[in-house]
């Protein structure tokens, strides 16, 4: 059986990440703070995900971001930011 090509999708806010993993289905969430971030970023270099997309609405993504640029990092990180009348119901 070949291995899945995982992807992956954090949602950044002031004080957590809630992450979800697909196809898997798997989710957890950490502290948007130096030791959530450093755990996290373990658990994704053991899972190698093609993509970690991010979406950061209110500039709490910084720290996280510059984490998973490290320039050993095998992912793709791509940043989802709506704003405006996309935020209206």
């Amino acid at each position: 059986m070949g291995s899945l090509t995982l992807f992956v999708g954090i949602e950044v806010a002031k004080d957590t990440l809630d992450v979800a993993v697909r196809p898997t289905a798997e989710t957890w969430q950490v502290a948007n703070e130096v030791t959530g971030i450093g755990a996290l970023v373990a658990q994704l270099a053991t899972m190698a995900p093609a993509l970690v997309v991010l979406e950061a609405t209110g500039g709490f993504e910084g720290p996280l971001l510059a984490a998973l640029a490290e320039p050993r990092s095998p992912w793709c990180v791509r940043i989802h930011a709506r704003s405006g009348p996309l935020l209206k119901p």
